[in-house]
């Protein structure tokens, strides 16, 4: 089950950006409300990306350099 912030339309995303909704069905408001936002990097394993910057919904898009269009 994908968070609310993930099902925006127009926003694009990295086809590398990874996050607990993809593997847990859980209940979106309750994990927003708890502040949970586990996001990594498929190619890192880690909460940074390959330039060294943040992962994130709003964060990974194409004006990153690592960017990969889903």
């Amino acid at each position: 089950m994908q968070t609310p912030e993930m099902n925006v339309l127009g926003h694009e995303r990295c086809l590398n950006l990874r996050w607990k909704g993809l593997f847990l069905e859980v209940d979106p408001d309750a994990a927003l409300a708890q502040g949970d936002h586990h996001f990594w990097c498929q190619h890192t394993h880690i909460c940074l990306g390959p330039d060294g910057q943040a992962v994130g919904a709003k964060e990974c898009g194409p004006s990153r350099t690592c960017y990969e269009a889903l």
